[in-house]
């Protein structure tokens, strides 16, 4: 038996990465607001073309807020204060 998955649907269950969202999805993602959390596993090209293997989720907005290279990076962006200015 023969499955044929898109590259998204192979990422998403046989890698178990989540694909960038797109505003406004994600919105409303953050643990404290009983999200799932913001930070997520999977590749994410910028608009310079550059390529992460993780991205954060914009709470507000929805969408990709930034690219990052692992957990700690990601945290470390979100440790900034003016991440968290509206």
């Amino acid at each position: 038996m023969k499955i044929k998955l898109t590259e998204e649907q192979f990422n998403r269950v046989i890698l178990k990465e989540d694909a960038p969202p797109t505003a406004p999805e994600g919105k409303g993602c953050a643990k404290s607001e009983g999200g799932s959390g913001c930070i997520k596993t999977g590749k994410y090209v910028d608009t310079d073309g550059d390529e992460y293997p993780m991205f954060i989720i914009n709470n507000k907005h929805g969408g990709v807020f930034k690219g990052c290279t692992s957990d700690k990076d990601c945290e470390g962006i979100l440790s900034v204060p003016a991440v968290h200015k509206g």
